[in-house]
């Protein structure tokens, strides 16, 4: 159980993906990094957030009804509250209810928005009454401003367990590439759009298009679908009704785009990462996620707006993003030309042990605006079922496998090279994540540069979702090689693309090291033009998996260093003395935290248990 509570009362299901920020910013400053988050049976919460880990438990309530039945209901949840023995109770609305429950369960911490009669039952300020009319997304903006709450981002980036990830690219990994998904239904009639709409739509999608069709709606609509799939002859098409809110969603996460009306499908792809076109007609357009395209009639989103918006809006908005998809896989011959069926860069991704991540970073890859490139997923460790199921996360997303036995890094990275393709290698740990524009970006700086390897600056983040920038640039006064000699200011490898061709000359990562990456982007810098981008394009994570220990990262260092010294050009011997310098400064921090792990802090153990005592 958690000391810390959320409280959200609306039912639907976008309520809970665009929630999910604010519930990660909130469980950051909470004890535990975690919280018990509440909300109504029909958000389907505890399917969506199952794999999230800032929530420890997702209990359900009921909050609507009545006014007998919502006196009644309050009284329960006052119950709950009690029973769990909350210290802090969030509520995510301005409604008056869960705030008087909490007060009356004797929970000591109520924070909300405070807008209304609810500021009689928070303990905290609330947010500027000003905000009252603006939409929930602001409130909650300004709730986490005033509670000082870390907010990097308003999009979900909605999590999924690695296994259902994987079983549902495999249970539809015939299906031809690329995989347009269909939402169909919605949740009130003024969003239905026309069927001879969808007829149009349908015969315009599939002119355009060899990949799949795949149509979601949940089973009420499984009928209605296969209906339109017989009338219009759809092929190749899929009715997938019948998977369930989590299986939707990790469709939507394997697709290159989704397309339909404002409903719970298209907040999933959004939640998700996937590209939306969504039609509103009649409801006000979601401003704030970047991977919504909102079509409206002319005039604006207003009752009966839906029979005002034509499939060729619809086809007009779209036709960019298949284009964009269609150029990702080989079987789209009429749109790739014969120099891009050979990819321009190889995306190389170690992993071991690690398929909740992998697939977090293969996403953030699949995601890139520059087209032509592959990726390769080395999976490296023992035959268990972390490496097999790592093995089957990476084949479900389309990635090309290399497997070895368990290794270093360096025979990882190595082998990754080896079997690429591209012109450009460019590295992500698995553990890391890209920007979209990652590999656009670092290309057009290696062009304007004529350079043979591009670094990039990163963004710390951890399991809070916590973030900071990291800028990483040569020592001023030096030139590339000097800087890169006395310190790696190029970062780790998710932070670099480099020519096939140098890493070849060089013969890759020198597999002796145990942290291989700053030896070969000296040698790089020594040899080759190197060139740095200028913007954050990727985002490193902090965790307790990839921390070593000080006295460790000591030893690695200095074998680094004492390699470099001996190996150094001519024109580089200059920063000898230098280089010993800090090789001393390395081994005293490795000798202080040697001494204090293990010496100073066992006699301190020993010594608190002995006052205990």
């Amino acid at each position: 159980m958690t000391p810390s509570a959320v409280i959200q009362v609306k039912p639907g299901i976008g309520d809970v993906i665009w929630h999910l920020p604010f519930i990660r910013a909130i469980a950051a400053v909470s004890p535990g990094a975690a919280v018990t988050f509440l909300a109504p049976p029909r958000s389907r919460a505890k399917e969506l957030l199952a794999a999230e880990t800032c929530i420890a438990e997702t209990i359900y309530f009921d909050h609507d009804g009545s006014d007998l039945r919502r006196g009644l209901n309050l009284i329960r949840l006052s119950a709950l509250l009690r029973r769990k023995r909350f210290d802090t109770v969030w509520i995510l609305d301005r409604t008056t209810r869960p705030a008087l429950a909490a007060m009356l369960a004797g929970v000591p911490s109520r924070i909300g928005l405070g807008l209304g009669a609810q500021r009689f039952f928070i303990t905290n300020p609330g947010i500027d009454h000003n905000h009252f009319h603006d939409p929930p997304i602001d409130w909650l903006r300004a709730l986490m401003a005033a509670t000082k709450a870390p907010l990097p981002t308003t999009e979900p980036n909605l999590q999924l367990p690695a296994d259902l990830m994987a079983a549902i690219g495999k249970r539809f990994a015939r299906a031809p590439r690329p995989w347009i998904v269909v939402g169909i239904g919605a949740s009130h009639p003024d969003k239905e759009w026309p069927r001879h709409h969808w007829d149009h739509l349908l015969e315009g999608l599939r002119k355009r298009t060899p990949g799949t069709l795949f149509f979601i709606g949940g089973a009420e609509n499984t009928t209605r679908v296969q209906s339109l799939m017989t009338r219009d002859s759809i092929e190749p098409a899929m009715n997938a009704c019948d998977l369930g809110i989590a299986e939707a969603a990790a469709l939507l996460q394997h697709a290159d785009l989704f397309l339909g009306v404002d409903s719970g499908p298209m907040n999933l792809a959004a939640a998700v990462g996937t590209q939306a076109v969504g039609l509103f007609g009649s409801t006000p357009v979601l401003t704030y996620s970047k991977f919504i395209r909102a079509v409206v009639p002319d005039g604006g989103p207003a009752p009966g707006g839906m029979q005002r918006i034509s499939p060729d809006q619809v086809l007009a908005c779209c036709a960019p993003l298949i284009t964009a998809a269609d150029s990702k896989f080989k079987d789209a011959q009429a749109i790739l030309s014969p120099d891009m069926i050979t990819p321009f860069v190889s995306v190389i991704i170690p992993t071991r042990h690690r398929p909740e991540m992998l697939l977090e970073a293969i996403h953030s890859a699949k995601a890139q605006s520059f087209a032509n490139y592959e990726i390769i997923v080395v999976v490296n460790g023992p035959e268990n079922p972390l490496t097999q199921k790592s093995l089957d996360c990476a084949k479900a997303a389309g990635c090309r496998t290399v497997r070895i036995e368990q290794s270093g890094i360096a025979v990882a990275l190595n082998a990754g090279i080896s079997a690429a393709q591209g012109q450009w290698i460019a590295f992500l740990d698995d553990d890391d994540l890209w920007e979209p524009n990652r590999l656009k970006v670092a290309l057009s700086a290696a062009e304007t540069n004529a350079a043979d390897a591009v670094f990039c600056d990163i963004v710390l983040f951890d399991q809070a979702r916590r973030f900071a920038g990291t800028r990483l640039r040569p020592i001023g006064g030096l030139t590339a090689g000097e800087s890169m000699t006395l310190t790696n200011c190029a970062g780790g490898c998710s932070s670099t693309m480099v020519k096939r061709a140098a890493l070849l000359a060089l013969g890759g990562f020198d597999e002796t090291l145990v942290s291989p990456d700053w030896d070969l982007w000296m040698r790089l810098a020594w040899q080759y033009r190197v060139a740095w981008a200028d913007a954050p394009l990727a985002l490193v994570r902090r965790h307790p998996g990839n921390t070593s220990r000080q006295f460790s990262w000591a030893r690695s260092t200095l074998r680094i260093q004492w390699k470099a010294l001996w190996t150094l050009p001519n024109d580089l011997k200059h920063l000898r003395l230098r280089m010993v310098a800090q090789m001393l400064k390395v081994a005293m921090k490795g000798a202080e935290r040697a001494f204090r792990v293990r010496f100073i802090q066992p006699v301190r153990k020993v010594l608190t248990a002995k006052t205990k005592s």
